[in-house]
């Protein structure tokens, strides 16, 4: 399919951003876990299984602290120096919510903090347009970031970095 209506090439856009954000917090797990987990793709829902790095419930702002602090002493180019902006991105894709002027790109996504009870007002806690170029460079920040933990992947001989 070719990708030539506006609203395609940003629907493009924004599953692979998510797709690339999904897999990050993967790797970032299997990092964590140094590649000592058993998790079975194939339980079915119910099922219990052992608790491990990459089954254990954990915030993302929290795994990329626990990954920076464990790969800063050994090589500073695998740390995520965009991981709190990336923690932003995902959070506000995650509980945010897009907004159009019209039916057409670029749209905007916003997310709001918590209503202050005695001013009956919410914060904007982050605000972007959504344009071809604004996309492009959070895909990038991912993908970079997905490289970043593959290298250290790599140094653990757990699989290959992306290419």
């Amino acid at each position: 399919m070719e990708l030539t209506r506006p609203l395609d090439i940003y629907a493009y856009h924004l599953g692979t951003l998510l797709g690339n954000l999904h897999s990050l917090e993967v790797a970032l797990r299997v990092a964590l876990s140094e590649g000592k987990w058993r998790l079975n793709p194939d339980v079915a829902v119910g099922q219990e299984v052992e608790l491990d790095a990459v089954n254990q419930w954990a915030y993302l702002s929290t795994l990329v602290q626990r990954y920076n602090e464990r790969v800063k002493p050994m090589n500073l180019e695998w740390m995520l120096v965009r991981g709190e902006e990336i923690v932003r991105l995902r959070n506000a894709l995650a509980h945010g919510i897009v907004l159009a002027k019209s039916p057409q790109p670029p749209l905007r996504l916003m997310k709001f903090g918590r209503a202050s009870s005695s001013k009956n007002k919410a914060v904007v806690e982050f605000s972007a347009e959504m344009t071809d170029a604004w996309l492009t460079e959070q895909r990038r920040m991912i993908w970079d970031a997905l490289k970043t933990v593959g290298s250290y992947l790599k140094h653990l001989g757990i699989g290959q970095p992306p290419a």
